[in-house]
């Protein structure tokens, strides 16, 4: 089964980014302002470091916005295998799901919201904002030993 991003998700995600690019341009702005009005080489350092840091965040988002739902990796699990894999353009990872080591189940009310993955390598995956992701988050419960399950009303970040 493949799941995909949803697109609430997707639309709370754009504007999100829309939101900290707006947020960004005028921070480099300002500090574009400090940058000409310094007159000591002191006065140079913070103003440098704020267009460089808020530069690198904004081209980091516009990269994102350009590619769209690309952006986004796809899961697909199979049952049969036994494995999970996270795909995103041209590469493919994939988990055996008996090398999960805890599966992390975060509930608002009883609506589930995101699942974190942790393997034996010490990878982490986390899964939020996929369409019918209920499902997912049942099937992999299903898939993973009982031990290794933990469910959450508290917010994983």
């Amino acid at each position: 089964m493949r799941y995909r991003i949803s697109t609430s998700y997707y639309r709370k995600q754009t504007a999100s980014h829309l939101l900290w690019m707006l947020f960004l341009a005028a921070a480099v702005l300002v500090s574009l302002y400090y940058l000409f009005e310094a007159s000591t080489v002191a006065d140079f350092i913070l103003p440098v470091l704020g267009v460089a840091a808020c530069s690198a965040y904004f081209i980091k988002l516009f990269r994102h916005l350009r590619l769209g739902r690309q952006a986004y990796p796809e899961v697909e699990l199979s049952p049969e295998a036994k494995t999970l894999a996270v795909i995103q353009g041209e590469s493919r990872v994939e988990v055996d799901i008996s090398h999960i080591l805890n599966l992390k189940l975060q509930f608002r009310g009883k609506q589930l919201e995101g699942m974190q993955v942790t393997t034996g390598e010490g990878e982490v995956v986390r899964l939020e904002g996929y369409e019918d992701i209920a499902a997912l988050g049942e099937a992999l419960e299903q898939l993973t030993p009982d031990s290794n399950v933990t469910r959450s009303r508290l917010r994983i970040r």
